[in-house]
């Protein structure tokens, strides 16, 4: 009967919880004035987020959309940002079960992010004997971090993070005297201080502890790369200290093993990434970083002090604006504020830390002394110029926002608060009843920003006018038929082209049915090449080229030109004499193609329609591999700089040969120089500079051109790049060779 009391009163807690949640988050984000069939944010990264979640629901999973990357299909294979998301991605299949439409599970996705992080704070909040009120405030008030009201669906998957409360039960479970996975050498009668003891452990799974440790890390593996990194980072120093302090290897093994747990499923959900890699090589033009990026994007202990942004007292407000506009790198640390009860609880583990004082042995202040060292890890490992800038430097600087570990020390902070509560409430019960609601209120009022409640008309008009829009496109084109996008723009983590956002051109996707779009494509990898050359051609050409591929129409964001795309309008109104569908809002544009160049008329029989469109959708990929940089801009051209040795590939997927006309300028970083080309495609001595004109017959398969130069890297000592040959205005036309499609 006690038992069964006791699970009564656990699930009386959680429903607590969760329900507190629910209503505070329709209070804080203000849910009435929301529509659920429209995303509570329509633009910047949340269209990305939403296009993932719509790829999901309509095609199976996130590595692929053949709805998109016409004439070819998009592969994500070069950016898995969703491989480690996979969790979040599966839940979201499984509500997709139960309804289609991919706003309302976007939303409600979002929304269930409250009550599940409640609760899973909740039960590490109890699992160290925390009362039940304490547990409940800080519960809740973690689960209302401002990070994750202020960035929204912006970071859906970032913001769900669920998982970390599980995580900080992991780091604490190795900081203290009985880590998972790992044997106490006393099992066997040895005592603790025994000549010899702290270095001998075994392996060992029978434990609970154990089986709960491995679940937990394959959970953190699958929700976060970003979490679950800064986990592994946080196993290691936990472990060593708890080494060190109990004179055991025990902590140190069972913090290596979990953490290689935790990479080996990484991996895992890496894996067809790893893949396509090692068979077409690697891309360098998509997700490359710099060691400077950890700088830009690292933590910053003030944001962590200061008041949320938007904050609901004017004079709070405007110090954090203040702040804003005088101090540098205030990036996405901007959102990383701990709230005021979070800043107390961060203080006083910053107190705790440098106190130097040893724990007396009783639980509370052991648990206390972990969390320090723990919280002061994950400054260190976060901070602008910290270790984070380091491990940038030195092994890889694919990870860049340290700022994020902030979720952690959000929890480590709330976690010293609620101690803290919990000590209070016990000297003094009759308390309870005033300080916990109290503290609740006021934390949710001080960490609830004014900024996240979102501007739910204005995106419910955009919204409107791109459905609307949409659905005159596919009104007028059959099912099936693609849609060319203008401006192009290069994804992912496209530049901003005067009022189109990198992610602006996948917003008409989200409202069809059964067209298929131009964008994305992959940079340098499939039709994306042939995307930019037909963008990038006159407008009589690019029409041409168009009807030939078999494209239905043309959708111009008049945002993406400097006359807002009025003498583009003009030319293909003349070329085609017929006026251009309008959205409502007047920004976006479409010309109908359709049946323009179908005509055999002029010695085009249809057999050629046939192939041109076969060709089209299979296009030359040409990727700029090991020794290339991405793709750059300037006002009149494209270019990409080399280094001294490396590799072009050039993939062409049809059954039969074709031949292209490259053309190219070629630049030395410093003339003179000689560029030498090795392959079955080209060889030969180029000096540089020289325009390169050749015409490249390509058999099926894939091809190798290796390059060396003996020019002198560019003389730029700001940039870690070894510049040493550039190619500019790259293009390729197809010649009409090869036979007709099978």
């Amino acid at each position: 009967m006690r038992a069964l009391n006791g699970r009564a009163r656990a699930a009386a807690d959680y429903a607590a919880a969760a329900a507190i949640s629910i209503l505070a988050s329709v209070w804080l984000l203000d849910l009435p004035k929301a529509d659920l069939r429209v995303p509570f944010s329509y633009g910047g990264d949340a269209v990305q987020y939403g296009f993932f979640v719509k790829t999901v629901i309509e095609h199976g999973w996130f590595w692929s959309n053949p709805s998109v990357g016409a004439p070819g299909t998009l592969d994500m294979h070069d950016f898995p940002v969703a491989a480690q998301d996979s969790l979040h991605f599966l839940v979201i299949k499984a509500m997709s079960a139960f309804c289609r439409d991919w706003p309302t599970v976007f939303n409600l996705y979002f929304l269930i992010g409250f009550p599940l992080i409640a609760c899973s704070a909740m039960a590490v909040f109890r699992r160290f004997g925390v009362g039940h009120g304490p547990a409940l405030v800080g519960a809740v008030l973690y689960a209302f971090l401002p990070t994750r009201l202020l960035k929204g669906e912006s970071h859906l998957t970032l913001t769900a993070f669920y998982q970390v409360p599980l995580a900080v039960l992991l780091l604490l479970w190795v900081s203290g005297d009985d880590p998972p996975l790992v044997a106490d050498a006393r099992a066997s009668g040895e005592p603790r201080d025994a000549p010899g003891a702290w270095r001998r452990a075994r392996l060992e799974l029978r434990r609970p502890r154990s089986w709960a440790a491995l679940g937990i890390c394959a959970l953190a593996a699958s929700t976060s790369v970003y979490y679950a990194f800064f986990t592994v980072c946080l196993l290691a120093v936990g472990g060593a200290w708890s080494s060190l302090r109990r004179r055991s290897i025990r902590g140190a093994a069972a913090g290596l093993v979990l953490a290689g747990a935790i990479g080996a499923g990484v991996t895992a959900n890496g894996l067809p990434a790893i893949v396509y890699h090692l068979q077409h090589g690697p891309n360098h033009a998509v997700g490359e970083r710099g060691p400077g990026e950890a700088e830009f994007y690292g933590l910053k202990i003030a944001q962590l002090l200061l008041p949320v942004d938007g904050h609901r007292v004017p004079e709070l407000a405007a110090l954090k604006e203040t702040y804003r506009k005088d101090a540098p790198l205030v990036g996405e640390n901007e959102t990383t504020s701990l709230g005021l009860v979070g800043g107390v609880g961060f203080l006083l583990l910053l107190g705790v830390a440098l106190s130097g004082r040893r724990a007396d042995g009783s639980p509370r202040r052991e648990l206390l002394g972990a969390l320090a060292v723990l919280n002061l890890a994950a400054v260190l490992l976060g901070t602008v110029g910290g270790f984070g800038s380091l491990f940038a430097l030195l092994v890889t600087p694919q990870i860049r926002t340290y700022s994020r570990v902030a979720v952690f020390i959000g929890f480590f902070s709330l976690f010293a608060a609620v101690l803290l509560l919990d000590w209070l409430t016990r000297r003094r019960p009759g308390a309870a009843s005033w300080l916990l609601p109290g503290v609740l209120v006021a934390g949710l009022l001080d960490q609830g920003s004014l900024l996240a409640t979102g501007r739910y008309g204005e995106n419910k008009k955009r919204w409107a006018s791109d459905e609307d829009v949409v659905r005159r496109i596919e009104a007028a084109l059959p099912s099936g038929a693609s849609v060319f996008e203008l401006p192009y723009v290069p994804f992912p983590e496209g530049p901003r082209t005067r009022g189109v956002d990198g992610y602006d051109a996948l917003r008409p996707y989200l409202h069809s049915r059964a067209l298929r779009w131009s964008s994305p494509t992959m940079r340098d990898r499939g039709a994306d090449g042939w995307v930019r050359d037909v963008a990038n051609r006159e407008p009589k050409q690019m029409i041409e080229a168009l009807a030939r591929a078999g494209f239905g129409g043309i959708l111009l964001d008049r945002e993406g030109y400097e006359d807002h795309g009025a003498a583009l309008e003009a030319a293909f109104g003349g070329a085609l004499s017929a006026s251009p569908t309008v959205s409502a809002d007047g920004r976006l544009a479409f010309f109908d193609l359709t049946g323009h160049g179908e005509s055999p008329a002029g010695g085009v029989s249809p057999e050629e329609v046939a192939r041109r469109r076969y060709l089209a959708a299979h296009p030359l990929a040409w990727s700029w591999d090991d020794g290339c940089y991405g793709l750059e801009h300037d006002a009149s051209r494209t270019f990409r700089w080399c280094a001294s040795a490396g590799e072009i590939h050039v993939d062409n997927d049809a059954p039969f040969a074709r031949r292209v006309s490259v053309s190219a300028m070629l630049y030395a970083a410093r003339p003179p120089a000689r560029l030498t080309l090795a392959g079955e495609l080209a060889s030969g001595d180029l000096e540089l500079p020289t325009q390169l004109v050749r015409v490249v017959d390509v058999p099926p398969g894939r091809h190798a051109i290796r390059f060396t130069c003996d020019g002198r890297p560019a003389d730029a000592p700001t940039d870690p790049r070894t510049m040493v040959w550039q190619v500019a205005s790259f293009t390729f036309d197809e010649e009409g060779s090869g036979p007709p499609p099978p």
